[in-house]
């Protein structure tokens, strides 16, 4: 090679090939639980190439390689059935049950359960979905039919139930022992039948919010119950209870119902022993009795509400204060119409008074 320099390049290659290893997992004809894992090797390969001629001239090339194995295993692990606990991402292939014990416990935090609209149906007893203690739990597209219980969160923060039904149990979502920050939207709760059933009951459990539900034909639609506070419950419909529509009872404080609808119950709207709730943009329309009753409950706010054709009064309130018209709570821009013994007792409380 003459001494001027190096008149060829010096060229170096390395093929790299990737291995995709697939693991497939068994189908099982019921319901199942899925699992991904992957695993990613990474491999860093350095080549160094030099060259000396006889002056001190030095060429050198270096080259970084590096190859990606990427391994994927998705496998049906787990038939699911009565009684299973549930700790991964989860979609129900079939319906499960009749279950004589629990139908399925959420047993991890943060999975999705999918019903995918099949029903979990059990046989008179026990509870349909469980929640207890965990949280970032989705339960969305059950249908849950034959429990005491429908779903029931004990000690459960922050989870979302969405679209699922609770029909036909002796009570449909039930929220109790602190379950706070919980979302439920667009849940259907109809015809629970036992002795003062509900379709929705928060009890002792606060920063809740219910919106879009439906609650129909059971003894009470929903209920906030026992120092059950700073809840939300925005456009919920309530129709045809036994009882009540809305029910904020026994110290149960600081509330927000807005936009909500009670027809045909026996009472639309009621507040016993509570303070401080706001009612706004409610109606009560064609219930039994009263639209509206508020019981020993001071510091209210009902605005903007409308009671019409009620079999009693529109609005009824028995307190005595410094609030609107001798309560101790405070009415504005209600509409009170064509109730058959007038628009409200105390008179005042809204308008036209009929």
């Amino acid at each position: 090679m003459p001494r001027s320099g190096v008149s060829n390049a010096i060229a170096a290659g390395l093929l790299i090939v990737g291995i995709l290893i697939g693991a497939a997992g068994f189908y099982v004809a019921t319901s199942y639980q899925t699992k991904t894992v992957t695993k990613t090797e990474t491999t860093t390969t350095s080549l160094a190439t030099t060259a000396t001629t006889t002056e001190p001239t030095t060429i050198t090339q270096s080259t970084t390689l590096t190859a990606t194995t990427t391994l994927t295993t998705s496998a049906s692990t787990v038939p699911v059935g009565c009684g299973s606990v549930i700790t991964t991402d989860t979609t129900l292939v079939a319906n499960i049950g009749p279950c004589s014990g629990i139908g399925l416990v959420i047993g991890a935090n943060g999975i999705i359960l999918n019903g995918a609209g099949y029903t979990i149906s059990g046989t008179g007893s026990n509870i349909g979905i469980s929640l207890t203690g965990v949280s970032g739990v989705t339960v969305e597209n059950c249908n849950v039919t034959g429990f005491l219980y429908g779903f029931q969160l004990t000690g459960a923060s922050s989870n979302t139930l969405t679209k699922d039904t609770a029909s036909k149990n002796g009570y449909g979502f039930y929220l109790l022992s602190s379950s706070d920050n919980n979302t439920l939207a667009g849940d259907v709760a109809n015809k629970n039948t036992e002795s003062k059933s509900f379709g929705f009951q928060v009890y002792g459990s606060s920063y809740n919010t219910l919106t879009g539900n439906t609650a129909n034909g059971n003894s009470y639609g929903f209920s906030i119950y026992v120092s059950a506070t700073k809840n939300v419950l925005a456009g919920n419909t309530a129709n045809g209870n036994y009882y009540f529509g809305f029910s904020v009872t026994t110290s149960s404080n600081d509330n927000i119902l807005v936009g909500n609808t009670a027809k045909s119950n026996y009472y639309g709207f009621d507040l016993t022993n509570s303070s401080s709730n706001t009612l706004a943009g409610n109606t009560a329309n064609g219930n039994n009795v009263y639209g509206f009753t508020l019981n020993t409950s001071t510091g209210d706010t009902l605005v903007g509400n409308t009671a019409d054709v009620n079999g009693n009064y529109g609005f009824v309130d028995n307190s005595a204060g410094v609030g609107t018209r001798g309560t101790a709570n405070f009415y504005s821009d209600n509409e009170c119409n064509g109730n058959s013994l007038g628009g409200s007792n105390p008179s005042g409380l809204g308008s036209p008074e009929s």
